[in-house]
């Protein structure tokens, strides 16, 4: 039987989930010149073409479905594409986030000296920094330097991506030591420190990998919000040139009118969507034909043994290995091939795509 579209839904929280929960989806070449919406259990969903076949036809759309899911569930769900333009309820919800964000970060050089980065749009990269701007998604820029009343020191960069109607969002924060001036090329830099300083007691942020990082527990600071120490204060800080240091967050924009339930919910792991292995093979998307895709308890197993093999050669803090291949060849782990994203499709396996966005963000 012809595989048809469809995608695979994991809901690992201990709490029911009612919200959006972005996916993408690969199409056979040829088969949409463009694709704008989906069908998705009974609605009709955005999309964006995310990527391209060499014929120009549509080959992976982002869609970003609103989702009602049981605790600890695994769902499959059927994927129909529907032809014309997406047209925007009036009750989707507002943009929590498209205020100017609350935060700065502070970096602390060698002998003490501090310098403060605001979060500024980067209007390089579009209007108010909106990298893309879709009826239920938007994903904004924000680029600036690390300055005091002295001198400029390093970068920083960030990436926000927030949902329509939602108070969560989630931000990518990078270290950044590869200025788009030449002329403020700063070369190989040692550093002291580098925190995250919020001033909205209101806005929680929470660590992605906490753990991974050893991050200590965030503390209140002057301003009413928290300080989260990224890289705590040490000699043996160092960003090479052109490289950066990227950190993970899920932001929560609590308030009077957020019941406790939505913060328990806002705690817990946004559910992932993976397209069905089956239907990737049939639009060989991805590079990801190969054999028969394994069965769940095959799948199982193997996410153990792969589980297993990272962990065994892991390491822990801001500056550690996290069991990327290059040094742990001992254990028999494979280096030469695209393996991570083939892997977290065969097994359809939410703990590896963690384990490996934990590596690639180090």
């Amino acid at each position: 039987m012809e595989p048809r579209a469809a995608i695979e839904v994991h809901h690992q929280g201990a709490l029911p989930w009612s919200g959006i929960v972005p996916v993408s989806i690969p199409w056979p070449q040829g088969g949409h010149a463009e694709l704008h919406r989906v069908g998705i259990a009974g609605e009709v969903v955005p999309c964006e073409p995310f990527l391209r076949w060499p014929d120009g036809s549509v080959a992976v759309v982002r869609a970003w479905p609103r989702l009602r899911l049981d605790a600890g569930s695994r769902t499959t769900l059927a994927v129909r594409a529907l032809e014309g333009a997406y047209a925007s309820a009036s009750d989707e919800g507002v943009w929590y986030f498209d205020t100017p964000l609350p935060m700065h970060t502070v970096l602390v050089d060698p002998w003490g000296a501090r310098f403060r980065a605001e979060f500024v749009p980067d209007e390089e990269r579009g209007e108010g920094g909106l990298l893309l701007d879709s009826p239920r998604s938007r994903v904004r820029c924000f680029r600036s330097r690390h300055t005091n009343a002295d001198s400029t020191n390093l970068g920083l960069r960030a990436y926000l991506r927030s949902w329509r109607g939602e108070r969560r969002a989630s931000l990518t924060v990078l270290l950044d030591n590869d200025p788009t001036d030449e002329a403020s090329v700063l070369g190989p830099m040692r550093f002291r420190e580098f925190r995250l300083c919020t001033t909205d007691p209101l806005l929680r942020v929470l660590p992605r990998f906490r753990d991974e990082d050893a991050l200590a527990p965030p503390q209140r600071n002057v301003h009413g919000g928290f300080d989260q120490v990224l890289l705590a204060p040490s000699d043996q800080h160092y960003l090479g040139d052109r490289t950066a240091k990227a950190f993970r967050f899920e932001l929560f924009l609590d308030g009077d009118a957020v019941s406790e339930v939505e913060r328990r919910q806002a705690a817990q792991p946004r559910p992932l969507a993976l397209p069905a292995c089956s239907w990737v093979r049939r639009t060989r998307a991805f590079g990801a034909q190969g054999g028969p895709a394994p069965s769940e308890p095959q799948a199982a197993e193997w996410t153990r043994e792969l589980l297993g093999r990272h962990r065994s050669s892991a390491g822990y803090g801001p500056w550690a290995d996290r069991g990327d291949p290059a040094f742990a060849a001992v254990q028999g782990t494979r280096r030469n091939e695209p393996l991570p994203l083939r892997d977290v499709l065969r097994c359809q396996s939410p703990e590896l795509l963690r384990m490996f966005e934990a590596r690639f963000l180090q």
